[in-house]
């Protein structure tokens, strides 16, 4: 079974978008590099930005 997480990061070379979002428990740490759960994440939280 492949783990899906290292060093805290999921990466879906399949679906990659350009967007990097960082949560922690919903809040912000870790980073979530997947077209479809950006989408996810931007219907969810689409009135914050988080910028590095």
């Amino acid at each position: 079974m492949e783990q899906p997480f290292k060093n805290n990061v999921y990466y879906n070379p399949e679906k990659v978008s350009g967007y990097e979002i960082s949560l922690e428990s919903g809040l912000i740490n870790g980073r979530i590099i997947c077209l479809e759960a950006v989408i996810d994440i931007v219907d969810k939280y689409k009135n914050i930005l988080i910028e590095e």
